[in-house]
């Protein structure tokens, strides 16, 4: 027992990638349940703090917000991960400078562009949509770019190998902001608030968040990208982008195209009892996200120095955090959905069996471990795009068929269905072609 002991201590001291693996895993096994549980309270406090109508139309144009928040990154988010840390190791602070500079100004041409013309689009149907409808989307529009700014930031501190502080702005300063200003509304309006009234609270969260992640983005960045003379590849840059941006841009539109065809085939009621069952199934994912959080720049730079067998040991331990992290979470909120539902309301109850069928499919997705981000930062993004593709196109078409005849119930099966198939697919290319397993199985034939 003590030679493991002393083993154990060893890789946790160690300066090798398993052992910035643990260290970070560790870190991020605080930072995230407190995320996850500020998280969650705050979607319970916008349930209270709103009507249900309010609250219906305040998921249904966040879910347009996030969809254009992957489309204005431009798979920068994921390209950043693929170079940034190749430029560090190399000590390529031209190229480095270059392309910190060059995505930055791509994607807020991009998100100012995509905020103009929808703005444009909800001003002229104004007669066929609620003010208050209106009035939400273009608060949201305002704080698109910030956002995607922000984000893309965290993603190059991360880079960095500055977990904490990529972490903590997304995970635990914003949702706390956030929550403290509606509670401070509630005091001051003394009634429910509107959806425009919480975007706008949303807005001044994310701006403070921005400037924020800007200012540790100044502090981190080596003191040699200063002095260094930017150089410029935007055509390699923008070839792996523009794929990585499709698979982004496609797995986010899964995910939320649910609700958006819940607004349109339904009603906005029916998008809150949603947005409820898959706030808290997102739970599920935490063991995946946090690890992913820490492993995606490790399997860029030790795949692309050709270091595989440390990839695949890398892989196998964060195949096991995820496995056990993702087992107790499965279990703890499907027995405890029906209670945590009851935070929202208790006419939330009726979201159960949509929780229920999401919950399945989030385990499953985590389970077959980081098989999107394998297939995106080792060259084969084209390859997953096209895999996400068919998959959309039949998520969309489940929720066309199901939606009409079993509400939200079909809307869950369809987007289950549609991760399990996607994840069981790209499960499969990287065993077949990277040679790597992400699954704690250890021998998965």
């Amino acid at each position: 027992m003590t030679l493991r002991f002393q083993q154990a201590l060893s890789r946790l001291k160690s300066r090798s990638s398993e052992g910035i693996l643990i260290r970070a895993t560790s870190f991020m096994m605080l930072v995230q349940p407190l995320g996850l549980a500020l998280s969650f309270g705050l979607s319970v406090l916008l349930a209270r703090s709103m009507g249900t109508e309010s609250l219906g139309i305040y998921f249904f144009v966040l879910s347009f917000l996030q969809i254009f928040s992957v489309f204005g990154e431009l798979g920068f988010k994921t390209s950043l991960l693929r170079f940034v840390p190749t430029y560090l190791n190399n000590k390529d602070w031209p190229m480095l400078k270059g392309l910190l500079g060059r995505s930055n100004q791509m994607i807020t041409l991009s998100c100012i562009l995509m905020a103009g013309i929808a703005s444009l689009i909800v001003y002229f149907r104004q007669d066929k949509l609620s003010l208050e409808f209106s009035q939400s989307f273009w608060l949201a529009m305002i704080s698109l770019p910030l956002l995607v700014l922000m984000q893309t930031r965290s993603v190059t501190l991360r880079a960095f190998k500055r977990i904490g502080q990529a972490a903590l702005p997304e995970s635990v300063i914003k949702p706390s902001l956030f929550g403290l200003l509606i509670a401070l509304g509630l005091v001051i309006y003394k009634q429910e608030l509107s959806a425009p009234q919480v975007f706008f609270l949303s807005l001044v969260t994310t701006v403070v968040s921005y400037i924020l992640v800007e200012l540790w983005f100044k502090q981190a960045a080596p003191k040699q990208l200063s002095e260094a003379v930017a150089t410029t590849n935007s055509r390699l840059w923008l070839t792996v982008s523009i794929p990585l941006f499709a698979v982004a841009a496609l797995l986010f539109l899964m995910k939320r195209i649910d609700s958006i065809m819940l607004g349109m085939m339904l009603d906005n009621t029916q998008v809150a009892f949603f947005g409820a069952a898959s706030r808290i199934s997102d739970l599920a994912r935490f063991g995946l996200t946090a690890v992913n959080m820490i492993a995606a720049p490790m399997i860029s730079g030790l795949y692309h120095s050709g270091k595989h067998a440390e990839l695949q040991r890398v892989i196998r331990l964060s195949a096991q955090a995820i496995f056990i992290i993702t087992t107790v979470l499965t279990l703890g909120l499907s027995l405890g959905g029906h209670w945590l539902l009851g935070f929202f309301g208790n006419e939330f109850g009726v979201a159960f069996v949509p929780l229920i069928i999401l919950m399945i499919g989030q385990a499953v997705s985590a389970l077959s471990g980081s098989v999107g981000f394998l297939m995106s930062l080792t060259g084969h993004h084209n390859q997953a795009a096209l895999f996400v593709l068919v998959v959309l196109v039949l998520n969309v078409s489940l929720n066309f068929l199901l939606i009409p005849r079993f509400g939200m119930n079909g809307a869950a099966v369809a987007t289950s269905a549609s991760f399990i198939i996607w994840n069981i697919a790209a499960l499969f290319y990287v065993l077949r072609k990277l040679k790597i397993n992400p699954t704690v199985i250890r021998r998965f034939w």
